[in-house]
C-alpha cells in the first residue's frame, strides 16, 4: 500500500513538472542568459546556467537579479521569453564574457569598466571623446573626426597622430593592425551596444598589452521581433547624420542590417568630413551550437587641417596650417572587416569558442610634404576552450591567436607648389616598400574558488612577433630591406578577490605586459631595420575595492594601482614625414581611480541617476636620457608628456514618467606638460553638455525619440588634442595644438516601425 502511494505521488509530481511551461531570462542589451536569478512565486527557484526555470502559469512572480532592475509580472500557459534591464547603478554585478573565463565583474580581480547602451545612446553620437574621458584611467583626445587617440593609463601618450599600445576588438575582430595601431573612431557609434574596457596589462586573453583593451559589442537584435529603424541628426558647421537599420530574430535566427552617413563642413577650414558605413551581422543558434557572422565596411574622406603654432591658436583657431591649406590635404579610404565565429557546448562543462577574421584597408593621403598610399590585408584566427572542474566551481581555460597582415606603401611627390590653388598634384614615385606583420598569442587562465568568498586567477600569455620588411622601390641602387623578430615575451598574471560581504569586495593583483615598437619605431633615420630596438615591457601592481551600498542604491569602484614601464620607447621627430624611435629608459605610472554611481531619486514619477568619476596621474620620468646636438639631456623626475594629473566628470541622468528624458554632464580636464623638460603647458579646460529628449507611446508599434543636444555650454576656449614635443620647420613655429569646438548644437530624430 505504502508503495502504491509512493508511486502516485512521484508520477504526479512529474506530471505537473512536466506539466509547467518554462521560462527564459536572458540580459536586454546582449541577449545573454542570467544565470542565478531568484524567481519568487507559488515556488522560489533559481535560474540555472542557460537561464531557464520553471513557473506556475497565469501566477504573479517576482524576479530579481544581481545588476538588473526588479521585474513582476503575470505568467502565461505558454513559455515566456523574459528579458530584465540592467541597472545603470550596479553594472558591476553583470557577468562579462569578455575574461577568458566569465565571470561577474564584481568578483573579477581587476579594474573594468562597463559603458551600457544607455550611456552610449545619449552621448554625443559624432565622437567617442566625451564618453571614453568619462573613463577613470582613459583619456581620448580628437584633433578632429578622423583624427583621434587613446590613451590609458598613460600608455601611448606618445603616439603622434593615432592610438597605439592599446589592443581594441569589435566583436572578435582585431581593430588593431599588425604595427599595433588602433583605429576605433571608424566604427559608428549606432552599431555599438556595449564596450568594455580593460585597464593595465590585465587581459592575458588578449595579449598582455601594457595599455589595456577595448571590447566593442555590436548591438543585439531583441528576440522574436522585426523592426524598422530610421535616424536623422542635423547640427552646427554643416553636420548631418542619417541611419537606415532592419532588424529580424525568428526560430533561433537573428538578422541585423545597417546603414549609416555621416557628414559635416568642419569648425575649421579643410576641414570637410563625409564617411559612409555598412553594418550586418548574423546569428544561428542550435541546440549546442551557435554561428555569428559580421561584416562591416567604411568608406571615408576628411580634409586635414593639421595642428596650429600658439599664435594661430590664439587668434585663428578655425584656420588650417599654413602648408596643409595650401595642399589641400586630405585622407580617403576603405576598409572591410570580416567575421566569423563558432561556439559549440560539447557538455554543460566544456564549451570552445571559434573566430576566423579578415580586414582589408585601402587609403590615399596627401600631405603637403608627400602623398602616401597604403594597402593592408589581414586574416587571423582565434580559439579557445573553457572546461569546469567536475564538482567544483574551477574552470580553466586555453586559447591561441594567430594573425598576419602585409602592409604596402609607397610615397610620391606632391607638387602642389607648383600648380597654386589646385590642391595635392602627384608627381613622381619616392618610395615603395612592404611589410609582413605576424604575431602569435598563447594563452592559458585558470580561476580558481577555494571558498564562496575567494576568488584566485591565474594567467599567462606567450607572445611572439615578427617584422619582414622588402624595400621594392627600384629607382634607385639602394637596397633596406631586413628582417626582424623580437624574442618570445612571457607575460604572467596574478589576481585575487575577496567578497568581505554581499556587495563588497577587495582585489589585489600582479601583471606583466609589453608593447612592440611600431613600424616607423623599428626603422632608422636612414630606413634601414634597427636590430637594438627592444619592445617596451612593465609590471603592474594594483589594489581596490568595488561593490554597492546596501539598499543597492549606490555603486562604487576604487583603485590604487603603480606600473613601472622599462626600455620607454620615444618617437623622435626627425624630418616633416619621418621618425624614428629609441628606447630611452623607464618611466613610474603612479594612480588613483574612483567611480561612483547612484540612484539619488526614485519615484513613480521621475527617477534621477547620478555618475561620478576621478582620476589622478603621477606619471613620472624615472630614467630618461636623450642626446641633442651632441649634447646628453637627463629628464629624470619630470611629469610624462601629454598625460593630465586629474581628470574628473560628473554626470545627472533624469527619466520622467511622461516619456522626457534629460541628460546634463561636465568634465574637467588638467593641465599637461607638451615637451619633455616640461618647459611648456597645456591650459586646463572644463566643458559641459546639456541634453533633453522625448519618447511619447503614441502609438502601439511606432517608437519615436526626438532629442536636442548642446556641447560645450559655456563656450570654452580649448585645445581638443596636443602635438607633444612638436618642432618647427623652416621659419614656421610649433604646432602644439588642434583647436577645440565651440558651442555647438544637434537635434536627433529617431522613429523605430515594429514590423
Amino acid at each position: 500500500m505504502k508503495k502504491s502511494i509512493l508511486i502516485i505521488l512521484l508520477l504526479f509530481t512529474s506530471a505537473q513538472l512536466y506539466a509547467q511551461p518554462q521560462g527564459l531570462l536572458l540580459d536586454q542589451i546582449n541577449q545573454t542568459p542570467i544565470k542565478g536569478a531568484y524567481i519568487f512565486g507559488i515556488d522560489t527557484v533559481q535560474t540555472n546556467d542557460q537561464g531557464l526555470f520553471f513557473y506556475h502559469p497565469n501566477s504573479e512572480i517576482l524576479i530579481q537579479s544581481m545588476g538588473y532592475q526588479d521585474l513582476r509580472m503575470m505568467t502565461l500557459d505558454s513559455a515566456l521569453i523574459i528579458f530584465l534591464i540592467p541597472n545603470p547603478v550596479l553594472l558591476e554585478a553583470i557577468t562579462v564574457n569578455d575574461f577568458g573565463i566569465p565571470q561577474r565583474n564584481q568578483i573579477y580581480p581587476g579594474a573594468i569598466t562597463q559603458l551600457s547602451s544607455q550611456e552610449i545612446s545619449t552621448s554625443d553620437p559624432t565622437l567617442m571623446t566625451a564618453l571614453f574621458n568619462q573613463v577613470p584611467g582613459v583619456f581620448m583626445q580628437s584633433g578632429a573626426l578622423n583624427t583621434n587617440k587613446i590613451t590609458m593609463r598613460g600608455v601611448g601618450s606618445r603616439a603622434a597622430f593615432a592610438t597605439k599600445k592599446i589592443r581594441a576588438y569589435y566583436q572578435d575582430i582585431p581593430l588593431t593592425n599588425g604595427s599595433g595601431e588602433t583605429t576605433i573612431e571608424d566604427i559608428d557609434l549606432n552599431t555599438i551596444g556595449t564596450i568594455e574596457i580593460l585597464k593595465g596589462p590585465n587581459a592575458s586573453i588578449y595579449g598582455s598589452g601594457l595599455g589595456g583593451t577595448l571590447i566593442l559589442r555590436p548591438k543585439k537584435t531583441v528576440l522574436t521581433s522585426q523592426s524598422l529603424s530610421t535616424a536623422v541628426t542635423v547640427g552646427s558647421f554643416g553636420l548631418l547624420r542619417n541611419s537606415l537599420t532592419y532588424a529580424l530574430d525568428r526560430n533561433k535566427k537573428s538578422t541585423r542590417i545597417s546603414f549609416n552617413r555621416q557628414q559635416s563642413d568642419g569648425y575649421r577650414d579643410n576641414n570637410t568630413f563625409k564617411r559612409n558605413t555598412f553594418f550586418a551581422t548574423s546569428s544561428t543558434g542550435k541546440l549546442k551550437d551557435t554561428f555569428n557572422f559580421l561584416i562591416y565596411f567604411v568608406n571615408q574622406y576628411a580634409g586635414i587641417p593639421s595642428s596650429l603654432s600658439e599664435t594661430d591658436y590664439q587668434n585663428e583657431p578655425t584656420k588650417a596650417a599654413f602648408t596643409w591649406d595650401q595642399s589641400q590635404g586630405f585622407e580617403d579610404y576603405d576598409k572591410l572587416l570580416l567575421g566569423s565565429s563558432w561556439t559549440h557546448s560539447y557538455h554543460p562543462g566544456l564549451t570552445q569558442h571559434v573566430s576566423l577574421f579578415s580586414s582589408f584597408n585601402q587609403s590615399f593621403e596627401a600631405r603637403p610634404f608627400n602623398i602616401l598610399e597604403d594597402q593592408i590585408y589581414g586574416i587571423g584566427l582565434r580559439t579557445r576552450i573553457i572546461k569546469k572542474i567536475n564538482k567544483t566551481q574551477h574552470q580553466i581555460m586555453a586559447g591561441i591567436e594567430t594573425y598576419r597582415d602585409t602592409y604596402h606603401w609607397k610615397t610620391s611627390e606632391n607638387l602642389y607648389a607648383d600648380f597654386p590653388n589646385s590642391g595635392s598634384i602627384q608627381g613622381q614615385y619616392l618610395s615603395d616598400n612592404e611589410e609582413i606583420r605576424r604575431y602569435c598569442n598563447v594563452f592559458l587562465e585558470v580561476n580558481l574558488k577555494p571558498l564562496t568568498s575567494l576568488n584566485i586567477d591565474f594567467g599567462l600569455n606567450l607572445n611572439q612577433t615578427f617584422y619582414i620588411y622588402t624595400d621594392t622601390y627600384d629607382l634607385d641602387s639602394l637596397d633596406q630591406s631586413g628582417n626582424y623578430q623580437f624574442q618570445a615575451r612571457y607575460s604572467p598574471r596574478i589576481g585575487i578577490s575577496h567578497t568581505v560581504r554581499p556587495g563588497l569586495t577587495h582585489f589585489a593583483l600582479m601583471s606583466h605586459g609589453f608593447s612592440p615598437p611600431s613600424l616607423e619605431e623599428t626603422l632608422t633615420p636612414e630606413g634601414t631595420i634597427n636590430p637594438d630596438i627592444r619592445p617596451e615591457t612593465g609590471w603592474n601592481y594594483e589594489w581596490g575595492m568595488k561593490g554597492h551600498s546596501w539598499d543597492k542604491k549606490l555603486m562604487y569602484s576604487f583603485s590604487i594601482y603603480q606600473m613601472n614601464i622599462r626600455d620607454l620607447l620615444v618617437s623622435r621627430r626627425t624630418a616633416e614625414d619621418q621618425y624614428t624611435g629609441i628606447n630611452a629608459g623607464s618611466t613610474r605610472h603612479r594612480g588613483i581611480e574612483l567611480s561612483l554611481k547612484s540612484r539619488l531619486i526614485q519615484t513613480l514619477n521621475f527617477t534621477l541617476t547620478q555618475n561620478l568619476n576621478y582620476n589622478h596621474a603621477a606619471y613620472k620620468f624615472k630614467e630618461f636620457k636623450e642626446e641633442f646636438e651632441n649634447e646628453e639631456l637627463s629628464y629624470d623626475g619630470n611629469a610624462l608628456t601629454g598625460i593630465p594629473a586629474n581628470q574628473f566628470s560628473l554626470s545627472f541622468h533624469g527619466d520622467f514618467k511622461e516619456s522626457l528624458y534629460t541628460q546634463l554632464s561636465y568634465q574637467y580636464i588638467d593641465r599637461m606638460p607638451l615637451t619633455d623638460d616640461n618647459s611648456r603647458y597645456s591650459t586646463s579646460y572644463q566643458i559641459t553638455s546639456w541634453q533633453i529628449g522625448w519618447q511619447p507611446k503614441i502609438f502601439m508599434k511606432i517608437n519615436l525619440d526626438l532629442s536636442y543636444r548642446i556641447n560645450n555650454l559655456f563656450d570654452e576656449k580649448y585645445a581638443s588634442m596636443h602635438q607633444i614635443n612638436a618642432r618647427a620647420f623652416g621659419s614656421g613655429s610649433p604646432r602644439y595644438f588642434y583647436p577645440g569646438l565651440p558651442r555647438n548644437h544637434m537635434i536627433s530624430l529617431k522613429i523605430k516601425f515594429e514590423l
